[in-house]
């Protein structure tokens, strides 16, 4: 604030009192600055003196208003609000701080409404101590955690729970160079965003591919930002379904809505390598009860370049484990018409009762894989089920020739493919079930076609 320099001319007794120095001068006497001197005998020039010391100091507001607010005596962990006498929350059995139980996700007003009424005790854990018994709970070794204002809860007393050494250990696949892509179930994203973060720091996963996200059109991409990470997503409503994308800020891609569809909950993109094809990568989720869901799967399919690289992660609700019924049969047919594999082979939800392989990595050229499998995480009923992509290194002088692929014509004949097609046995096309019968009659005309113009490799005359 400029310096104000008194005179004559200005009243001081209002100047004083915008400062909150109270002076009263009788009505009859001046109220400048020589008649306040005139009558020294109502203001003393100890308190004149201290007065325009204040003012002229240059940092007195005129008008400051309140005090600066105190922080609360007992914050939320996930809001940091005051908690009071009137707020509906409860307290954390490991780091005995409260929590509102807006901020639980967990925990509805009637809920909370009943445990009151009914006096009984429960126990709650906030996420910030649930982290701590999670594998990747340790965030002493990755700084970049702090970013994310994420709080996690150290007590004094030392009763932070450290992971142990085995879990520890299923995180070392992501050591491994490469572009890791996982997948996990989610059921619900939002209140588990905290745990996904420190998923993400210690994964350092280019792709996190999420299925049952439970969300809509109220929820903003701001709102599941995590750093680092673009996202991309489609809802369906916030009691179940729903996919994303988190794509990593270091590679660049494009986006395929041309490839979205009413009858798949799918998002696409193409991922933009140096040096390399795209990869388009696609998160998935095939509710229990849609039946139609493959073969809308196969037509998306059909629309992608035959020479693109093709890794689709998602829970198909389909057991690899059974290798039976017709769901898995209409996929293992649509895996063989594009020469696509399934990558994942141990069990990806475990019960009390049973095992089954319902979360699904599938791509098209597996070679470029270095490795795959699942981990156990706790945030959800199924499996993390992730793999690497090997980095396209650098292309160094080599003495072998391009080669390609293409169908040989040389034994081919209209008269030889019309006597295959004759002399083969068609039977077990002739079926009940439509999709069946058409599965059988690709992989039967499919097999004629390869005997009689088979694949073969071809050297290229150009580099």
């Amino acid at each position: 604030m400029a310096v104000r320099v008194i005179n004559d001319n200005l009243s001081l007794t209002s100047y004083l009192c915008n400062y909150g120095v109270s002076c009263k001068l009788p009505s009859s006497h001046s109220t400048t600055l020589s008649g306040l001197i005139q009558h020294k005998h109502k203001l003393s020039h100890k308190l004149i003196t201290t007065s325009l010391l204040l003012i002229l100091a240059g940092d007195i507001a005129s008008n400051p208003g309140p005090c600066a607010s105190r922080k609360p005596r007992h914050p939320c962990v996930h809001c940091s609000k005051g908690v009071t006498a009137r707020s509906k929350a409860v307290s954390c059995d490991g780091c005995e701080r409260w929590v509102h139980i807006r901020c639980t996700y967990i925990i509805s007003d009637a809920v909370y409404d009943t445990l009151v009424a009914d006096g009984s005790d429960f126990n709650f854990l906030c996420n910030c101590c649930t982290l701590q018994s999670l594998p990747f709970g340790d965030t002493s070794s990755h700084p970049d955690v702090n970013d994310m204002n994420i709080d996690i809860a150290n007590t004094d007393d030392g009763r932070m729970t450290k992971p142990s050494a085995a879990l520890d250990e299923q995180f070392e696949c992501f050591n491994q160079k490469g572009l890791h892509f996982i997948h996990l179930n989610v059921r619900s994203l939002i209140p588990k965003l905290s745990e996904l973060k420190l998923l993400a720091v210690r994964t350092k996963a280019t792709i996190i591919a999420l299925s049952e996200t439970w969300l809509d059109d109220s929820v903003t991409n701001a709102e599941i930002s995590i750093e680092g990470y673009s996202v991309l997503r489609r809802d369906r409503n916030r009691n179940g379904g729903g996919v994303c994308l988190y794509v990593s800020n270091k590679v660049a891609f494009n986006s395929r809505l041309d490839l979205n569809c009413d009858q798949t909950e799918a998002v696409w993109v193409d991922l933009l390598l140096p040096k390399s094809k795209s990869i388009t990568v696609c998160s998935c989720y095939r509710p229990p009860d849609d039946y139609n869901f493959i073969s809308a799967l196969e037509v998306t399919i059909s629309h992608i370049r035959a020479d693109c690289e093709l890794i689709i992660l998602g829970d198909l609700n389909i057991d690899f484990l059974r290798k039976t019924g017709p769901l898995y049969d209409k996929l293992n047919c649509l895996l063989s018409t594009f020469a696509c594999k399934q990558v994942i082979d141990s069990p990806t939800r475990v019960t009390d009762s049973c095992s089954s392989l319902l979360d699904h990595i599938i791509c098209n050229n597996d070679n470029k894989l270095s490795q795959s499998g699942t981990i156990s995480i706790g945030l959800s009923d199924h499996f993390l089920i992730y793999c690497t992509r090997k980095r396209a290194h650098k292309k160094q002088v080599s003495h072998h020739h391009n080669t390609i692929k293409v169908r040989s014509l040389k034994h081919y004949s209209k008269q030889s493919l019309v006597t295959a097609i004759t002399t083969t046995d068609w039977s077990e096309v002739y079926c009940s079930d439509v999709d069946k019968a058409w599965c059988v009659f690709k992989r039967i005309f499919t097999g004629l076609i390869d005997n009689i113009a088979p694949i073969k490799e071809i050297r290229l005359k150009w580099p």
